[in-house]
């Protein structure tokens, strides 16, 4: 990076993703009955749903590249900057995501019917949502780590 005149210093802060694993997708459309706050659940598809599954889903498309990974109980999903930690996470999540995008992320505890197609998360609260809204799947492990760039002057 190049200073402009007068200029004492340029610092630079980034966040970098150092070697964890992790997945994204961005949400690009949210269906009429999609969020009800009586129903702590949201229901994911990506565009490849039908349009009465669209009305009642999450429509939401991977960004690339993508490193796929199992998720695993403690694991953490970030709606944006909401972040919540997987209490229990069903056998066919990892498969159905790949394939059509779908999961239902459950914001309630797991009882002994817990569904092998769904994602429960804790806090037991629905996230707030939006078109753009990406969502970060995140081993428990993650972390972040920030440098800064040594400062620079003309």
């Amino acid at each position: 990076m190049v200073c402009q005149k007068n200029c004492d210093r340029i610092e630079i802060v980034e966040s970098v993703w150092k070697g964890e694993m992790y997945m994204q997708s961005k949400v690009i459309q949210i269906g009429e009955k999609a969020i009800d706050i009586r129903e702590p659940m949201i229901i994911l598809f990506d565009d490849s749903a039908t349009e009465p599954l669209q009305q009642v889903s999450v429509i939401h498309r991977f960004i690339e590249p993508q490193e796929w990974f199992e998720l695993a109980d403690g694991d953490r999903i970030l709606f944006d900057e909401q972040e919540y930690r997987i209490s229990y996470i069903g056998n066919h999540v990892l498969r159905n995501l790949q394939s059509i995008g779908h999961t239902t992320m459950i914001f309630k505890n797991w009882d002994e019917e817990r569904l092998e197609t769904s994602i429960y998360l804790t806090p037991h609260i629905l996230p707030t949502i939006t078109d753009g809204t990406i969502i970060s799947y995140r081993k428990k492990d993650w972390r972040w780590v920030q440098w800064k760039e040594p400062h620079v002057k003309e």
